[in-house]
């Protein structure tokens, strides 16, 4: 049994078949019911702030007591949008958790 709790559908399939395939290599065989594995897996995403900064006019370059000329620097919050993946393996029959593994990465803004 595999149940997948993704932000959309096409996220719901992808995972569920990179599920499927990682599995049928440990040599699991998915069953409809009654299997001795029971695997969920959540996506969770959120907004993590970024500080940016970026330097302009900084003049003739490096002397010998610093920076020589002067300059001005903008720094500005920019949100990346991060993801995490947690997929968990149960008893399928007592139900106790036997095996966890989650996995954070940024998301890009193409589907």
């Amino acid at each position: 049994m595999l149940k997948v709790e993704a932000g959309n559908q096409l996220w719901q399939n992808r995972i569920t078949q990179a599920i499927d395939s990682k599995l049928s290599a440990k040599g699991l065989t998915k069953v409809p019911d009654g299997g001795d594995v029971a695997v969920t897996a959540f996506v969770a995403t959120q907004n993590q702030p970024k500080l940016e900064t970026f330097y302009d006019g900084l003049g003739g370059g490096w002397f010998w007591r610093g920076w020589g000329g002067g300059g001005m620097t903008t720094t500005y919050v920019e949100n990346d949008r991060v993801g995490t993946l947690t997929v968990d393996l149960f008893d399928g029959h007592s139900k106790k958790l036997i095996w966890r593994g989650a996995s954070t990465e940024s998301l890009s803004g193409d589907p």
